[in-house]
């Protein structure tokens, strides 16, 4: 049996309406390839060009369009069944693999059996949304000290196959399935592993109400998926202690209350402006998503508890 590191892998590229990035994400990953590799593109009835542009890059790159919209999971699962190979990478379309990068993920496959990358954060422009995005990135910044599911994103990773043989993403999750994956590999005693050197450059988000609605999915997918991931404990705290001290301002008319409402308030907005990560934006663009990033996070909760009384 050859190595991981040695032997071919599938490189699996979803895609929807990415034709502003495919093209750069597929030239990055072509780059990397050795004799055996493939690339294979799942694509979700994209309105643009993305399915063009990604042809234009065949042999290389096999190409399956769907003409129906494809939740995460129902196109994750299509792309391990038709992945020919034992080794199984999945990258977002929107994120460029940095020099090394595949190398990086055979080497740690090696001992283990699902890995995930380094995600640097890299907008093409600098703005509320996109700031705010990469302000929560910041836990890539401390890989030394969290566990490996810490880092579970499908944005960059890679997959044993055996790994599928028992387990399966959620098709009817909204977002998150990856992570919900990466919690069910862990109890079924699979080995999970973070490669700091694998590193992609993510562009994410671009937009105000892009941002919104990512972050309304993924409030909706963990209450989907809650009896997995757990209730966010922190978020809720966090909002009840706000609300808390708001409602204490107006019963007792000490307006002086503000202050600690307000510190509270930004408390989690404070804590990213302290990573590392920060000091690569510029000033005003970092002032207004410093301010914004609150209400990003209530549109998160707000989306997760609506989701649960509704269901």
């Amino acid at each position: 049996m050859e190595s991981p590191t040695t032997c071919p892998v599938s490189v699996v590229v979803l895609t929807k309406d990415e034709a502003a990035n495919v093209a750069d994400c597929l030239g990055a990953v072509c780059a990397q390839l050795r004799d055996g590799d493939e690339v294979l593109l799942i694509d979700s009835a994209s309105r643009d060009a993305t399915v063009a542009i990604a042809q234009g890059f065949a042999p290389g790159v096999r190409v399956h369009a769907s003409r129906e919209n494809m939740s995460f999971g129902v196109a994750r699962n299509m792309g391990v069944a038709l992945a020919k190979h034992d080794v199984i990478v999945f990258l977002s379309a929107d994120a460029v693999p940095e020099a090394c990068w595949l190398d990086g993920l055979r080497r740690s496959i090696e001992n283990a059996d699902i890995v995930y990358g380094r995600q640097r954060h890299a907008p093409t422009t600098e703005n509320l949304a996109t700031v705010s995005r990469g302000l929560r990135y910041r836990h890539f910044e401390q890989y030394q000290h969290a566990l490996p599911e810490s880092y579970a994103s499908n944005v960059n990773a890679a997959y044993r196959r055996f790994a599928f043989r028992s387990l399966c993403f959620d098709e009817d999750a909204l977002g998150a399935e990856d992570v919900a994956f990466a919690k069910a590999a862990r109890l079924a005693g699979l080995r999970l592993a973070y490669a700091p050197k694998a590193v992609v450059g993510h562009r994410d988000v671009a937009t105000v109400r892009a941002e919104w609605r990512k972050l309304a999915r993924e409030g909706e997918a963990h209450a989907q998926l809650r009896r997995l991931l757990g209730t966010p404990t922190m978020h809720i705290a966090w909002a009840c202690g706000v609300a808390g001290l708001a409602l204490t301002t107006v019963i007792t008319g000490r307006w002086w209350v503000l202050i600690p409402t307000l510190v509270v308030f930004f408390a989690p907005t404070l804590r990213r402006l302290l990573s590392p990560g920060a000091r690569q934006y510029r000033a005003w663009p970092l002032l207004g998503a410093a301010a914004a990033s609150p209400f990003f996070d209530l549109v998160f909760l707000g989306s997760y508890v609506k989701r649960r009384v509704i269901r």
